[in-house]
């Protein structure tokens, strides 16, 4: 259970850290003495993210790719909200994990406590002590 989680809490800062930038941007930067929620809130792009922090490397790939290739599948990608992009891979790991936990999968079983494999009910064995006469096998 500590690895899975590990995992969502790692995959769950990338999400938290977009929107936490986000929020920094509207609301806590100098010179903004009073919150105005009359503005609507706006989410970043990952596009407009890593021109902004990281020039460079954009334009280092951007040169890299045919012009073509870069409009038809990179932009649409680019044009994505950061925190919706980055939040995708935590969602789709706490619906596996929900999914495995509800279909008491094994693993989930052992790992949240749940009933063992072995043992009373998992068995052709009822659990009384009736002792059942053993199979001969007779070679010739």
């Amino acid at each position: 259970m500590r690895g899975a989680f590990l995992i969502g809490v790692l995959l769950a800062l990338p999400p938290l850290t977009a929107i936490g930038h986000d929020l920094y941007l509207a609301y806590g930067q100098e010179g903004a003495a009073a919150i105005d929620l009359q503005e609507p809130f706006h989410l970043s792009d990952i596009g407009w993210l890593w021109k902004t922090y990281a020039p460079d490397s954009f334009e280092s790939m951007k040169e890299g790719f045919d012009p073509e290739t870069w409009h038809n599948w990179v932009t649409p990608v680019l044009e994505q909200t950061a925190a919706i992009a980055t939040g995708l891979p935590f969602l789709i790991f706490a619906a596996t994990l929900l999914t495995l936990k509800v279909m008491r999968s094994s693993w989930i079983a052992l790992q949240m406590g749940g009933k063992k494999l072995s043992g009373k009910g998992y068995s052709f064995n009822d659990g009384t002590n009736n002792k059942v006469a053993k199979v001969k096998y007779k070679r010739k």
